[in-house]
């Protein structure tokens, strides 16, 4: 049995034991995007990983404390991501309520 197989029916059965009925192609679909994101971020990861610890070798103490605060600060002073920028009341009532 392939992997990918064994995945599917793994994950068919959870869903069923979850929602009480058969996972359908909807279903499935979203799975397998998902895990795309999934494997995607854990591949980032890893090569984040890969970089600091070569990067730490390769500079030193004093150098990849410099690195670090150069990252740390390009990061705080950018501007907020998607997820940030609305308030609740900006995504659920088109503006702020008023009470």
């Amino acid at each position: 049995m392939p992997l990918k197989e064994l995945g599917f029916r793994l994950l068919s059965t959870l869903y069923e034991l979850i929602f009480k009925d058969k996972m359908g192609n909807e279903a499935r679909a979203f799975v397998v995007s998902t895990s795309y994101v999934g494997i995607g971020t854990l591949f980032g990861a890893l090569l984040t990983l890969a970089f600091s610890i070569i990067a730490a070798r390769i500079l030193g103490p004093s150098n990849y404390g410099v690195l670090g605060l150069v990252t740390d600060s390009g990061r705080y002073s950018s501007p907020p991501n998607g997820i940030a920028c609305y308030s609740d009341d900006e995504i659920w009532f088109g503006g702020a309520r008023s009470y």
